[in-house]
């Protein structure tokens, strides 16, 4: 148990630096960015998930990854490699990592048609690269499908409300939980209540883009614990960290 832990710490703290690389490049002045990077490292979910040794804190930190890479002055053709290695990367530690990427990444490359299949067909690969391998360990593709309907889908069915076969009271549990967790998770924007949030239009589109599928999704389907909407925590920091003042 110590590898998992070991790594969930080290994911954790290449969030927080990852967050203040953001919020650099989103136009935050050193102070702001400092700001953007303690309100990650202080946020419950991160602290928990540090310690927790699952693959929530990973998530994390590929969201906060992929934040840096829709910001930073890369050119497009080095944004479209690397936002499609994080898509396969992050979809590697948790499947919902699409909920995170596939809006934000959309808009930047918006009408940019070559970088956008440069980038999905890296993305497509690299995915390649780490399913076959999983699913033939497995057993097999089909055995690989047994193990996630046993894990995942009997539960979804019972408490997602999009299912015919789903429990009311399991759905409203769902959806209590999961405003709650989200409530942690966004915790830094009540930054924007106090502070200065003037310049923050493009910080706000590609922090929202992140932000408004999870809160579409997981009250919809399931969210079974708070480690779900640990990748809100980085575009939430960011956003509360530009608007701090001194």
């Amino acid at each position: 148990l110590d590898v998992p832990r070991l790594a969930a710490r080290g994911f954790s703290l290449i969030t927080v630096v990852l967050v203040w690389g953001a919020a650099r490049s989103l136009g935050a002045d050193p102070l702001r960015a400092r700001w953007a990077a303690l309100l990650a490292a202080t946020n419950p979910i991160i602290l928990y998930y540090a310690v927790d040794g699952q693959t929530h804190a990973a998530e994390a930190a590929m969201s906060a990854a992929l934040l840096w890479a829709v910001a930073a002055p890369l050119t497009p053709a080095r944004r479209a490699l690397t936002c499609g290695l994080l898509i396969a990367a992050g979809g590697s530690f948790r499947p919902t990592y699409a909920l995170l990427a596939g809006g934000v990444v959309l808009w930047v490359f918006w009408r940019d048609w070559p970088r956008l299949a440069l980038l999905a067909a890296i993305a497509a690969l690299g995915t390649l690269a780490w399913l076959v391998p999983t699913a033939e360990l497995s057993g097999g593709w089909q055995a690989y499908r047994a193990a996630n309907d046993a894990l995942v889908g009997l539960i979804v069915r019972q408490v997602s409300v999009l299912s015919s076969e789903h429990s009311a009271r399991y759905a409203a549990i769902n959806l209590r939980d999961t405003l709650a967790w989200s409530l942690l998770a966004l915790a830094p924007l009540a930054v924007l209540l106090f502070g200065r949030a003037a310049g923050l239009r493009r910080a706000a589109w590609i922090c929202g883009l992140m932000i408004v599928p999870s809160l579409l999704f997981y009250p919809l389907a399931f969210c079974a614990e708070a480690g779900y909407l640990a990748g809100l925590v980085a575009p939430a920091a960011v956003l509360g960290g530009l608007a701090c003042g001194e």
